[in-house]
């Protein structure tokens, strides 16, 4: 007995245990935190960005120390094998979103405008007065821009309605309002165009995860036998828009569809 408790005494606990389960805990709490405030306001954008950057740093930091220790304990026999399974455990957790992130970086094009008619878009008119230095400006669409586009989202078309111009911009209003995007056009504002009438709307919004900033516009134009709808989305901030800007324009036209199809034409 006497042999066996100074065996349980000659045994030490690995600090590389603690250290990974400390820093993958704080690393998940800095990053909720960080995702609630900016998501409600709270945080501005850049430091929001700053604090994905700490947070990820944090949860390879602590992986490495996690799987150090188990090594560690695996060699020399220490203890702390609770608090370096934890550390692993939640740092891989952790690192889910941004491995998924880097794999819609690597597989989606280098976009931060996106459109459904890359030969006469939306245009923008009030949105790009409110971007500072930091933002992406808003700019025509390069050449090589729309090739790319066409590339990557040839699926990504306008759409065609055999409704009037009021119901479509109702049911577009109604929907701009359900996914909280706050209106930037004052009042629907029509420019004839031969036997075209067209009106843009534009809206500030954010993406559905962690409220990142874009802006949109989207076009009604009335040609007498139907009513057209295209759709703009830019990126505020970052080279890449890792795909998202394609996807809340096929969720707000698959919506608008939708909403359509109840209303008789």
């Amino acid at each position: 007995m006497i042999v066996d408790r100074a065996m349980k005494l000659e045994r030490q606990r690995t600090s590389l245990a603690g250290w990974s389960s400390r820093t993958a805990s704080f690393a998940i709490v800095l990053l909720i935190t960080a995702c609630v405030a900016h998501g409600f306001g709270l945080l501005l954008t850049i430091p929001f960005f700053w604090s994905l950057v700490i947070a990820g740093g944090l949860a390879v930091l602590a992986l490495l120390a996690g799987v150090g220790a188990l090594w560690r304990m695996w060699q020399y026999g220490l203890t702390g094998l609770g608090a370096a399974s934890w550390g692993v455990f939640a740092s891989l957790l952790l690192l889910l979103p941004y491995g998924l992130a880097v794999a819609l970086y690597i597989t989606r094009p280098a976009l931060t405008d996106v459109t459904t008619d890359v030969v006469s878009p939306p245009e923008f008119v009030l949105a790009g007065k409110l971007r500072d230095e930091a933002m992406n400006p808003i700019e025509p669409l390069s050449q090589a821009d729309g090739l790319q586009h066409m590339e990557s989202y040839p699926e990504l078309t306008g759409r065609r309605y055999e409704h009037s111009r009021e119901q479509v911009l109702n049911a577009v209003l109604t929907l701009l309002q359900g996914r909280g995007w706050s209106l930037l056009t004052p009042a629907p504002i029509d420019e004839a165009e031969g036997t075209v009438v067209s009106m843009t709307l534009e809206a500030t919004a954010t993406g559905f995860i962690v409220g990142i900033p874009f802006d949109v516009a989207i076009r009604i134009e009335d040609r007498g036998d139907a009513t057209f709808v295209d759709m703009r989305s830019v990126s505020r901030y970052g080279p890449h828009d890792l795909g998202m800007n394609a996807l809340q324009i096929q969720w707000f036209l698959k919506d608008l569809d939708q909403a359509l199809s109840e209303v008789g034409s």
